[in-house]
This record gives C-alpha cells, sequence and structure tokens, in this order.
C-alpha cells in the first residue's frame, strides 16, 4: 500500500475538484478509502493561507 505524502495533497485536491470519486482516487494510489479519507481529512483541518480565497472563488462567476 502506498503511502500518502503532503506532495500528493495538489494532484488529490485537483481531482476532487474535478469530481473523481475518492474511490477511484484511492485506486490510482494504491491506498485504502479509509486512509485517503483521513488523508483528506488532515489536510482540511490544516488551512494553508490563501486556501480558503482560492476554494472560495471556484463557485463564483
Amino acid at each position: 500500500m502506498y503511502k500518502l505524502v503532503e506532495a500528493d495533497w495538489p494532484e488529490i485536491r485537483l481531482m476532487m475538484v474535478n469530481g473523481r470519486s475518492r474511490e477511484a482516487i484511492a485506486g490510482d494510489y494504491e491506498a485504502t478509502v479509509e486512509h485517503l479519507d483521513q488523508f483528506i481529512a488532515a489536510r482540511l483541518r490544516r488551512h494553508e493561507p490563501g486556501e480558503a480565497r482560492a476554494l472560495s472563488s471556484v463557485g463564483s462567476a
């Protein structure tokens, strides 16, 4: 099983924004869905400077 690392987060976040399922993403990384969920939850708890602004602008037009 692949261990997800911080460097994987930008690509995983992009896949989620593009509508990929967590099952498909986990399969790409040979990780379990549970491990992926924990990884995502940990990243969402730690907001990086500017991250909230970038995410909130996705839905505005």
